[in-house]
């Protein structure tokens, strides 16, 4: 395991997509939200929070093994079906969250548009429009 701070600085020089299971306990985020990550049949995988950040997203959990790190170009898009859900689709990985307080629109819209900004190959594909 490679401290975040080691981490973060090679993921820097990696054009590809990458798996970082190490988020940084102290980076600045500019929103925090309690949620937790169900496994993919369903079952029970570990409780934790969502922290936006200017650079990405961490999901920081009491299970290290399933906290992650996905810079916004790891991320080919996300899902926000209704106010308590949340997907990341990773090029790597996916992860559901259960979300234990709302995820407002105009945050919801901001998560979308960071991802659209750093993937514009990709956001070629969505034709995005607001109401």
């Amino acid at each position: 395991a490679l401290p975040a701070q080691v981490a973060a600085a090679i993921v820097q020089q990696v054009g590809k997509p990458v798996r970082n299971a190490v988020p940084s306990p102290t980076s600045e985020n500019f929103a925090e939200i309690p949620a937790h990550h169900r496994s993919a049949f369903g079952g029970t995988k570990s409780n934790g929070f969502l922290r936006l950040r200017r650079a990405g997203i961490d999901y920081v959990s009491t299970n290290h093994q399933d906290s992650r790190t996905w810079r916004w170009s790891d991320i080919q898009t996300v899902s926000n079906p209704d106010a308590y859900h949340l997907i990341v689709f990773g090029y790597r990985d996916t992860y559901s969250f259960d979300l234990k307080q709302p995820l407002s629109r105009d945050l919801s819209d901001r998560i979308s548009d960071l991802v659209f900004a750093h993937n514009p190959s990709d956001s070629s594909l969505y034709e995005r429009t607001k109401p």
